[in-house]
Formats: C-alpha cells, structure tokens, sequence
C-alpha cells in the first residue's frame, strides 16, 4: 500500500512509477513512505496495483513502461509483466538506510525517485479519494492523531495543522483544480476549506434545504468529478445525490423507488461513485451507487433538478465469470433474485480521451481463470459487462492473480 497523487485530465497517464513490494516493506518501518503518482482519473486502484501507463480500449493487453528497467525482476508465465522482483538490502531484514523526510531515493527495480513525505505515525484515506490536491502540491494525511495535516510533496514540511474534515473517516476531497480547496462531509452538510485563509463555508445543508436529511455519508470512496462534482446517500431516507460543488445545486433521487427495486433490492449499500464529467456519446453525467447484489445507476437531470433512474448493475454473463451462490444467472444482462451481479466492487470511474465515462474494477474470470483488472463502459446499460467484441463495454486490462495460486 503506499500514496499517490491523480491529476483529473481526460486521458490516463503515469508520472512516475515504483516497486508496491518495495513500498510495502518500507512501510513496515517507522517511516511513512509517499510516492506522487499522477494519473488523469481517480482510479487509483490501477496505478496502486498494475503500474499501467495507458488503457487503449480497442485492445485487451497492457502496457507497461518504467522509468528504468525493471531490474532484479522476472516474468512468470501467464503474467504480462515482469511482476516479480528482487528488492536490494530490502529492509528490515537488511540495511536500506531510510531518507529523512524531505528527502529523496531512487527505487532498485524501477528507477523511480521516492520522497519521504512523513514520519511515524502516518496515513491517508481510502485509495480513493486521492490524498493528493489537484496540481501536487499538497497530500492530506492524518498525522499522531491530528486528522488533517496537510503537507507539502515537494519538501515534506506540515503547512496546515488539524483543519476541519477527517482522513479515516468520510476523507476529505480535494477541489478538481485549486490546490488550496478541499471538501468535506460533516452530518447533513457539506462543507468548503480554504487552506490559506483557514476559513470553512457551508456549500450545502441537507437537514435545512428542504430535504430534511437526517446525516450524509460519501462512503469514504470515490472522487469528486473533473468539475467539481460530488455525490452523497442519506440512508435513512434512502436517497442519493449529486451535488454540484460549484453553485451548491443538488440533484437526488429515492434508490427504493419501485422502478429502481423492481427486480432486486438492496442488501447493503457501500457508496455512491461519481463519473467523472458527461458522457459524450449520452450526454448524461452518470452517478453510481455501489450496493449489493447490484449498483444502482442514475443520471442528471438538470431541467427536472432531480436524478433520473438508468439501470441496475447487470448480471455476471456466463460463461466469462465465476459466480457464487446459486451460479444459475440466465445470460439475459439483468440483476434477478439470486442471481451473481455487479455490486459493491472495489472500484472507481474514469473518463477517457474521447469523453466517454467507465467503471474500473477488479472481477474474477472464468476463460482464463484468473482475477482481472476490467473497465465497463457506462453508455452500454446493461450491456456494459458483455466485451466490446460482442456489442458490451468491457474491456479486460490485465490479469492481477491466476487461479490455483499462480
């Protein structure tokens, strides 16, 4: 596990790149490594787990590039990359002398510079939102108890101390484009921080607007779109959002509604996951809301000021993946009782260079059996896990685990 940084442009990109299994033995350390990664989307589980530095939707291979390298490193069969490495003076077994923080090192396998940002004792949020504002310049960290630290990348020094918000919580989100900007949720409202003035506003109260809320919740996951806009749930009245951080204008919707419970209902809800702009082959700005057995999901509807139902998330397809329970999920792309669907998955949205707006995920496949990083594209409804070569949306990136422990 280690940090990273995402720059909300409109094509995936990797800065810079390192070693997880280098990282993930210095964080065993009193020290806090963190490494600035800029990506265009707020996927950080693609760069925290593949490394990859661009997904070309026409084709099912990933690409990998590296600053130097890799060295030290091996390809194992059925593995696209060179995905084990040797790790020098790997410590603490060995002498790996640590950077004080501020300071520089180059990784042994990849060639990459790492910065130490902070010492012991040190975290961020989720993998996303990202722990990093919207140019670099500064990583939010919760830091001895002081739940928002914010510090800047390119010296390691705490600029801010103990701000309003929270990084274990409902993190904090940083503005799409202002490095002093961040939000964050606080029981019916949320709320703008300015850094430099140390002022809060409230952006919008959803216990006093009308709405009656009784608390919100993000979900601790998922970013905020490339222009500014957030999604929420309230669970008790069982509503999710779309907030547009710009002029406080709120669009919302009942997820218990009967079109939206017609087939399936709800189990459990995690969070809600915003697209990251408008699809421009639908012209809709897509709002997910990521629950068990399927996601529901919604779009904006400016003129109406409310969300509009699109559809539940469909059933697994056989026979492309493996299924738990009953396994007897009729191939019809509908989420029906029983049946193994897309739901609560580990996941983030992400816009590509022609504007069009995907679901990344993690998903195990049967033919071949192994876990598989995956992209979906939103426009394709209930289409969108069938592949791209039989008129779906999935695109399948790279294998992260074979099955039988390959």
């Amino acid at each position: 596990m280690f940090l990273y940084s995402f720059a909300r442009s409109s094509h995936l990109r990797l800065q810079a790149s390192s070693d997880p299994t280098t990282v993930t033995a210095l964080l065993a350390l009193p020290e806090l490594l963190v490494m600035k990664r800029e990506l265009s989307t707020a996927f950080g589980m693609l760069a925290m787990l593949c490394g990859i530095t661009c997904i070309n939707k026409a084709r099912a291979a990933a690409v990998f590039t590296y600053v130097s390298g890799p060295k030290g490193c091996t390809q194992p069969a059925g593995y696209p990359d060179a995905a084990l490495c040797i790790i020098p003076n790997e410590t603490p077994l060995a002498s790996f002398p640590i950077p004080a923080v501020g300071n520089t090192y180059v990784d042994a396998n990849f060639g990459s510079t790492v910065r130490i940002l902070s010492g012991f004792s040190s975290n961020h949020g989720y993998a996303t939102p990202t722990a990093f504002s919207a140019n670099g310049k500064y990583v939010a960290l919760i830091q001895n108890g002081n739940q928002v630290n914010v510090v800047e990348t390119a010296t390691g020094r705490v600029a801010f101390t103990n701000r309003p918000g929270t990084i274990t919580y409902d993190t904090v989100r940083w503005d799409a484009s202002n490095d002093d900007i961040y939000y964050a949720i606080s029981g019916t409202q949320v709320k703008k921080h300015q850094l430099s003035t140390n002022t809060t506003t409230v952006v919008r109260d959803y216990a006093t607007d009308g709405h009656a809320f009784t608390h919100i919740f993000g979900g601790g996951t998922g970013d905020i779109s490339k222009d500014n806009w957030l999604s929420v749930f309230a669970d008790v009245e069982h509503r999710v959002c779309a907030l547009n951080l710009n002029n406080a204008a709120t669009y919302c919707a009942d997820y218990l509604a009967p079109a939206v419970v017609a087939k399936v209902g709800f189990s459990f809800i995690d969070f809600p996951n915003m697209a990251k702009g408008v699809d421009s082959h639908t012209g809709k700005r897509y709002v997910l809301l990521m629950a068990n057995p399927s996601l529901a999901v919604f779009s904006v509807n400016e003129s109406t000021g409310k969300l509009d139902f699109e559809f539940r998330g469909p059933e697994l397809p056989q026979p492309d993946f493996q299924v738990s329970g009953t396994g007897k999920n009729n191939n019809n792309d509908v989420c029906e009782p029983n049946e193994s669907c897309l739901g609560a998955y580990h996941s983030d949205t992400f816009e590509d260079s022609d504007g069009q707006q995907y679901l990344s995920f993690v998903g195990d496949l049967n033919l071949p059996c192994q876990r598989e990083v995956m992209t979906a594209q939103l426009n394709k409804g209930a289409l969108m896990l069938r592949s791209i070569a039989s008129g779906g949306g999935r695109t399948d990136v790279m294998p992260m685990d074979l099955c039988g422990g390959g």
